[in-house]
């Protein structure tokens, strides 16, 4: 499977083009929340590629949760142009239901890299460059990487990702 495959990966994509015509008539004030805006939704395809491209899945993880915080980041900004003005309350509603369902598919995409383990092979020997503190940092990240997503209060009935 290729990245461009991925449901994810092509809403990301398709959202950030809504989002860049939707907001080319922000000028004057609203020109900085554009931009901000324009960054974030950005952003989510470029960590789905940058963790698409990664072997370890503790490393696939870490980029795919900043995907998930820049989420989080793009909602808080529409929240922001509504209150401002720059927003109308339909535009604003239907953004945030598509974030919402958004948010589905990235965690079942994150529960299927959970599901598919560490695929790097095992080393026998360690290298000359072993480093405990790095083995550390990845046990440490690992735990937080796998934590119950479910906990976080979003519908999982998608099945897709």
């Amino acid at each position: 499977m290729n990245l461009e495959d991925l449901q994810v990966y092509q809403k990301a994509m398709e959202l950030a083009d809504e989002i860049w015509k939707l907001t080319q008539d922000w000028d004057g004030e609203a020109t900085e929340i554009r931009n901000q805006t324009r960054q974030s939704f950005d952003a989510w395809a470029v960590h789905l590629s940058l963790g698409y491209g990664q072997y370890q899945s503790a490393e696939k993880l870490k980029h795919i949760h900043e995907c998930k915080g820049q989420v989080l980041v793009a909602k808080t900004l529409l929240q922001k142009a509504l209150s401002r003005g720059f927003l109308p309350l339909e535009t604003f509603e239907y953004y945030q239901e598509e974030i919402e369902q958004y948010l589905v598919r990235l965690n079942n995409y994150i529960k299927s890299i959970h599901r598919r383990g560490n695929n790097a092979p095992t080393r026998s020997h360690r290298s000359e460059s072993y480093s405990p503190k790095v083995e550390e940092d990845s046990a440490l990240e690992s735990t937080f990487a796998y934590r119950n997503h479910e906990e976080d209060g979003y519908n999982t009935n998608l099945d897709t990702y």
